[in-house]
């Protein structure tokens, strides 16, 4: 990425989640670096963008192992409001902090 001029260095970790389709076991997930522009591959690194659509998205607050409840909360809500969920998700991670208490996660799941 430092040989692409004007690509931020402070982007957020992110975790994109392909959800297996009914008959599939395997989850596969790609990790990246928010960036502010495509760029071309340089051997193992790629840009890539997260699916576009509509979201159901919460803020998760607090210590990753409990990110679980989040993750439960948005596919409560999108039941409850007969919505389907679509084979993707993604995890934004906030600043870092050493008090779990105020951790940032931005949780994303595409709509169908």
């Amino acid at each position: 990425m430092r040989q692409n001029p004007g690509l931020r260095t402070d982007g957020h970790n992110i975790f994109l989640y392909h959800h297996p389709a009914k008959g599939e076991s395997t989850l596969t997930v790609d990790f990246g670096v928010q960036v502010t522009r495509a760029f071309p591959q340089s051997g193992e690194v790629f840009a890539t963008e997260t699916p576009a659509g509509k979201v159901a998205s919460a803020l998760h607050l607090g210590p990753y192992e409990r990110m679980g409840e989040t993750h439960e909360a948005i596919q409560s809500w999108t039941r409850a409001n007969h919505m389907t969920l679509a084979n993707k998700s993604w995890e934004i991670y906030g600043d870092w902090t050493d008090d779990p208490a105020k951790l940032e996660t931005q949780i994303e799941y595409l709509l169908a």
